[in-house]
């Protein structure tokens, strides 16, 4: 399911709707700078580096879990290396 900011940065012309909605534009910039500002961890150094952190995660579970699967599917041996 799609979050607000990965829509936002995908499809920026869904949002497009805002600025009608604001032709003054009073509250839409803020909408989206608070929209960008969550997509990114923009809070603080901390924030920024737990943000990336948590995105590297899921790469590595990725990773694991290709690698785990390799090792059942196409050598036949299970995954844990000590119960050979």
């Amino acid at each position: 399911m799609w979050g607000v900011s990965g829509l936002y940065l995908s499809r920026p012309q869904l949002f497009d709707l805002l600025y009608e909605l604001d032709p003054r534009d009073r509250m839409t910039d803020r909408v989206l700078f608070t929209l960008t500002t969550l997509h990114f961890g923009r809070f603080s150094l901390a924030t920024q580096i737990i943000w990336a952190v948590i995105g590297l995660v899921s790469a590595v579970l990725a990773f694991t879990g290709v690698f785990i699967g390799c090792r059942r599917v196409m050598f036949h041996k299970p995954s844990h290396p000590k119960h050979q």
